[in-house]
């Protein structure tokens, strides 16, 4: 156990205003907005997993171009059980929580840092999709010099709150150093419920004749009506029939995490070649033609989506 340990930072991207999300939000409303929920980029929900309560959070505003400002992990990285994802975490709203720059740091000044690229992961890509980034120890020092010289009244407070971390941190190593078992326990928590799901998956069931449609289990416990773009991507669509697709637990699993894939033209399945080939032949085992609903099919516009989101990271291959 270290004698000292330094805070874990993470580089967390909010996204244009245009998608309804600005960090001004969470310092105007920390106890409401500190909820990060249903994070869908796949490299992020790798970091989330990793993610520990007191890790210290870089506030990036993308379009801004901004970092605004340094907020402790109020959790741990979170698994959501309905989704089978890390994909959450939350925020810690106390005023002693966070720090609010007076003076916010330009992307142009962090990309100066020696050995930016290899060390805060978001700088090292062209066009960055997602909202989590890893920063090692090297790239932590280098966001923190750049920090305290240009809000050197905030410095006390940034000292704070890296105290507050380093004290997480050390009181997490000397639990998890106690013994060998997992801690296990209850806690309560703020949870959010999908308004209209359920009228969303009766329709579905009703027009795929309660069966998925890819093979031929046919038992409503054992089915799925999901979303092709993602119910936290498409909230203009969610309600529309030809953005839902329902699927059995097994192809729905495959196609929510971009391991497989349906072309717009003939909705022909394409499979991830980041499968093993046994793996792939496994699932051409189980997966028949597409059996289309009897009205409102998937709509085009979404499985292009849908393809293009998953492709930056996946290659597809069509089954032989």
């Amino acid at each position: 156990m270290s004698a000292n340990p330094r805070p874990k930072f993470w580089w967390v991207v909010a996204s244009k205003p245009a998608t309804g999300w600005h960090w001004r939000k969470f310092f105007e409303k920390p106890n409401r907005e500190r909820q990060w929920r249903e994070i869908e980029a796949p490299q992020s929900r790798t970091h989330i997993r990793n993610m520990r309560k007191g890790d210290v959070v870089v506030a990036y505003q993308a379009y801004e171009r901004n970092v605004l400002a340094l907020i402790l992990l109020g959790s741990d990285g979170l698994f959501d059980d309905t989704r089978n994802e890390w994909d959450s975490f939350d925020l810690n709203p106390n005023p002693n929580g966070f720090v609010k720059l007076d003076t916010p740091v330009k992307l142009s000044e962090l990309r100066n840092i020696p050995n930016a690229e290899s060390d805060i992961d978001f700088l090292s890509y062209t066009r960055p999709q997602g909202t989590v980034f890893e920063i090692t120890p090297r790239g932590r020092n280098g966001i923190l010099k750049l920090i305290r010289a240009h809000n050197p009244k905030k410095r006390k407070r940034i000292a704070k709150l890296l105290d507050v971390s380093r004290k997480m941190r050390r009181a997490r190593e000397t639990s998890s150093a106690s013994g060998p078992y997992i801690e296990t326990g209850e806690k309560e928590s703020l949870s959010t419920h999908r308004i209209g799901q359920g009228r969303i998956r009766q329709a579905a069931l009703e027009r795929y004749g309660n069966r998925c449609c890819l093979c031929r289990i046919d038992h409503p416990s054992l089915l799925v009506a999901g979303h092709i773009r993602g119910w936290a991507r498409g909230k203009a669509a969610r309600s529309n029939p030809k953005n839902v697709i329902l699927m059995c637990a097994l192809h729905d699993s495959l196609f929510g995490k971009g391991f497989m894939t349906l072309l717009p033209s003939r909705y022909t399945v394409e499979i991830s070649r980041l499968l093993s080939q046994d793996a792939r032949r496994q699932i051409e085992s189980v997966t028949l033609k597409f059996r289309p609903p009897k009205g409102d099919p998937p709509g085009k516009q979404y499985l292009d989506w849908h393809r293009r989101f998953w492709n930056s990271s996946i290659h597809y291959a069509t089954p032989t």
